[in-house]
């Protein structure tokens, strides 16, 4: 099978050419790494979410991550309280390398490398319990 009807078939299969993380200190100061690895990445409530964030003031489908080549967007879902990009809300932003993502009381660091992502397993849960079935759990500012 030729590479782009993989592509067109699975395009979860498909590797990113950056490795994209976000990065959210807890509160013994532990880092928690969540790989961005598909082209869309939903973070919210809901338990379908790809990164779920299980407090109230988060909406269900709070935002996306939207990957197109290299470059990467915020996209605010219309979430009660809103996104912020670097301290401000927004609607859409464009992202790099450093820039730190608040939804609801959670506040992640992005980081890209332009080096591929090393292999590792399709949902980076650091905590004990496993993820919900669709992606990890972001743990509450009490974790």
């Amino acid at each position: 099978m030729h590479g782009s009807d993989l592509s067109k078939q699975h395009p979860e299969r498909l590797k990113p050419a950056m490795d994209i993380r976000l990065i959210m200190e807890t509160q013994t100061g532990e880092p928690r790494l969540f790989p961005i690895q598909k082209p869309r990445t939903i973070i919210g409530r809901d338990a379908h979410c790809d990164i779920r964030i299980a407090l109230p003031s988060v909406g269900g489908e709070h935002c996306e991550l939207l990957l197109h080549g290299r470059e990467l967007r915020l996209h605010d879902r219309g979430a009660k309280y809103g996104t912020l990009h670097n301290g401000h809300a927004v609607q859409h932003a464009s992202l790099t390398d450093g820039d730190h993502i608040t939804i609801g009381p959670v506040t992640f660091e992005l980081r890209i490398s332009n080096n591929p992502p090393p292999d590792e397993p399709a949902s980076d849960d650091a905590s004990a319990n496993p993820p919900p079935a669709g992606g990890t759990t972001a743990p509450t500012p009490d974790s």
